[in-house]
């Protein structure tokens, strides 16, 4: 029995998607039977380049000449040499990699300390944290300060994260040629 996908593509065989129904106009469809082995494992292959961002180009067997990564971030990326393109990513994945690691750890510490502040009635908000400061410190009690000095040492390290964070999305936004 046939298992009837269709691929959707351009003019210049660039994979747009896929669909288990041919939409409107069949000259953009090309119809591929995964029911036959090799065909599903094509029709596999053309999903997950699409899964990774990627435009495959195909010919008309199915098979992928080419992947193509067309826009990354909302940038277009034909407007990039490929050893830009890399270095553009390189440098996402590493500060994505610390600021995912280290970021999740501070900031779930740095909650929890705040919500244990909030528990023993201080709430610290911009607004009032040099009084809230003054009022914990006079409580004399060691254990609400040793709260105060770790919710401050954890501010400290969420700061240049946090910057860190918004400089690489301004940069970012500044590479989109004009």
């Amino acid at each position: 029995m046939k298992n009837i996908k269709y691929i959707k593509i351009n003019e210049k065989m660039e994979v747009l998607g896929v669909s288990d129904n041919k939409l409107l106009d069949p000259k953009i469809y090309l119809e591929i039977d995964i029911s036959i082995k090799e065909n599903e494992d094509k029709f596999i292959k053309i999903i997950n380049v699409l899964n990774d961002n990627k435009t495959p180009i195909i010919d008309s067997k199915f098979n992928i000449l080419k992947k193509e990564i067309k826009y990354w971030r909302g940038l277009d990326l034909n407007k990039y040499d490929a050893s830009e393109i890399k270095d553009i990513q390189n440098i996402e994945k590493r500060i994505n990699k610390i600021l995912t690691m280290d970021f999740n750890i501070y900031f779930i510490e740095y909650f929890d300390v705040l919500f244990q502040l909030a528990n023993q009635g201080f709430f610290i908000t911009d607004n009032n944290k040099e009084e809230k400061y003054l009022e914990i410190l006079e409580t004399e009690d060691d254990d609400i300060i040793d709260l105060l000095e770790k919710y401050l040492e954890l501010k400290e390290k969420l700061t240049p994260l946090v910057f860190l964070k918004n400089t690489f999305d301004k940069k970012f936004q500044e590479l989109e040629p004009a």
